[in-house]
């Protein structure tokens, strides 16, 4: 009832605190479940979902244990040390939940940033091609001219257009309209064998284990190990990627039409396998032109698929509903068709870049669903675009988490200067009771360098242990990914914790005498 909100006690948590306690660790437990899984994309709202349930862990399970202690002989021992728990049990479990947050996003998020640009594969090596275009059959004669006339190596392989249902991680809203479609490419079985091959020559083909029906397909996301894991398609409520065998539908589709049912626009495809690497060059970095992988059977049927699917819906027609709306091939979108693959000589490459501008225009209409999503892409661009992209990553993270740590050490410092006056009176108390100024002081340092220290970091180290696991299963790391990883993230964690330890050390021997002085 003091007019002095600062000296008003918080009561521990009442009967419930069994039942936040257990849901909270159910936060956690479900956050750690979702965050390996490549399909939800390392998404940022898994680490909320840990975050609320990590802070009713420690609101609950801290007062549930203080609670337990009141019966045990040792309460009267270690209530001094646990007084700030007792009397503001609130706003101390805030201050550590704080704490612990701050420090897992320095040791694992920005960290992992950093780390994983640097064990990335080197930006030349995952181009393994010049050139990369996607075309038609009408192109075959203007790649030939130009491999009679700079003598450039050529691969063409047959391909079809693959739309997914929504290409964003974030959500859209009404106002909004309907989710951006993605594009990927396509291919047979064989095509996918053919061009592991090509890149490893002690390749040897595997049966992928797809189906006649096109039901289930194998995955290739063409990106690399400095891009989280992500899925094709992003509706984030399904499992399975919802797919069209076709271009973009320019119209839109409403959500419940991408469902399996009878002539459905989008349907949703078994993922049989998938790996995430590099085929033919990383140019959508895991968003666009990833692989998609049908049996030699389905591809056969999805080759010709464009020829009944009706230009303004999508939607796959018999072919006497063609007839009978009067459709020609010329009305019906085909998209691209072959997949053209080229390495040329670095003195050619300019001359076959200028005789490529003609090509562009001729499939300009291809890109105007996506800009991003292009029909030609040049290797050299690529490359320099990427080391770009990390360069800034690396600096944008490394600011942040040097940010982090500061205010860490604001917060501790906040925390020491709201809770001065309350500190100062306890000691005067505690002398005028008898206690020595050495155990006051070491009251001071060992309440403040527990629970603000140690367990906020010992918490966050474990975390951040466990999510950096969790990504390596996500992004399929190698076991010599991991190791590389490990040599970097080991000392860099060490260092952080020493570092913010010592601080705090020093910092509270400094304010203990201080306390002592009034």
């Amino acid at each position: 009832r003091s007019t002095d909100l600062k000296a008003v006690r918080e009561k521990l948590p009442g009967w419930w605190r069994k039942v936040l306690l257990v849901i909270g660790i159910l936060a956690c437990a479900y956050s750690v479940y979702g965050y390996r899984q490549l399909r939800n994309f390392e998404s940022v709202r898994l680490l909320m979902v840990l975050f609320a349930g990590l802070y009713l862990v420690f609101r609950y399970g801290i007062a549930l244990w203080l609670m337990g202690e009141r019966g045990r002989s040792s309460y009267l021992k270690k209530l001094l040390l646990h007084n700030q728990l007792y009397h503001k049990s609130r706003t101390n479990t805030g201050y550590i939940f704080a704490m612990a947050a701050i420090q897992f996003c320095a040791l694992f998020y920005f960290s992992f940033q950093i780390i994983s640009t640097e064990i990335a594969e080197d930006a030349d090596t995952l181009f393994p091609y010049d050139i990369v275009c996607v075309g038609d059959e009408e192109d075959e004669g203007t790649f030939q001219e130009l491999k009679g006339k700079y003598g450039m190596e050529l691969e063409i392989y047959p391909m079809v257009r693959i739309a997914s249902y929504d290409s964003t991680e974030k959500t859209e809203g009404r106002h909004e309209g309907e989710p951006p479609q993605g594009q990927h490419l396509g291919v047979s079985e064989s095509t996918y064998h053919a061009l592991k091959g090509k890149l490893d020559a002690s390749y040897k083909a595997k049966p992928l284990h797809l189906d006649k029906e096109g039901e289930r397909v194998y995955i290739v996301h063409q990106q690399d190990k400095s891009v989280k894991a992500q899925p094709v398609d992003y509706w984030l409520s399904r499992k399975k990627p919802a797919l069209h065998v076709g271009v973009p539908v320019y119209g839109g589709v409403a959500p419940n039409a991408a469902c399996r049912g009878e002539n459905p626009v989008y349907s949703f495809k078994e993922i049989e396998g998938e790996e995430i690497g590099s085929l033919v060059g990383v140019f959508g970095q895991g968003k666009w032109d990833n692989l998609i992988v049908f049996s030699d059977e389905y591809f056969e049927t999805a080759q010709d698929l464009w020829k009944v699917t009706d230009p303004y819906t999508g939607n796959y027609m018999s072919e006497e509903e063609v007839e009978k709306r009067g459709y020609s091939e010329e009305d019906l979108p085909q998209g691209p068709s072959e997949l053209v693959l080229v390495r040329a000589d670095e003195r050619e490459l300019p001359g076959i870049e200028k005789e490529l501008d003609v090509f562009r225009e001729r499939h300009a209409g291809d890109e105007r669903y996506n800009k991003a999503v292009q029909s030609c892409y040049i290797k050299k661009n690529a490359v320099q675009k990427l080391r770009t992209e990390r360069i800034m990553k690396s600096v944008m993270n490394g600011l942040m988490f040097f940010l982090f740590v500061l205010i860490y050490f604001v917060l501790l410092i906040v925390k020491v200067l709201m809770e001065r006056e309350s500190v100062l009176r306890r000691s005067e108390f505690l002398m005028c009771m008898g206690m020595r100024e050495k155990d006051r002081k070491r009251l001071i340092r060992s309440e403040l360098f527990r629970y603000f220290y140690v367990l906020p970091g010992l918490t966050a180290a474990a975390g951040a242990a466990v999510f950096t696991v969790l990504v390596f299963q996500a992004r399929q790391y190698q076991a010599e990914d991991m190791v590389r990883y490990l040599r970097l993230a080991l000392p860099l964690w060490a260092a952080c914790l020493a570092v913010t330890g010592g601080c705090v050390g020093a910092g509270l021997l400094g304010y203990a005498r201080r306390v002592e002085r009034g």
